[in-house]
């Protein structure tokens, strides 16, 4: 996983309370491709 994906994934985690959901279409209109979040 590269560097950028890596800081991508910590970005919207530490944005969201913890235990939140979040729905795959929703982090797809944020920009989150189905491969990033299968990478979780």
């Amino acid at each position: 996983m590269s560097t950028e994906k890596r800081s991508k994934i910590n970005q919207l985690l530490a944005s969201q309370p913890q235990g939140t959901v979040m729905q795959s279409f929703w982090l797809r209109e944020q920009g989150y491709s189905l491969d990033l979040q299968k990478k979780v």
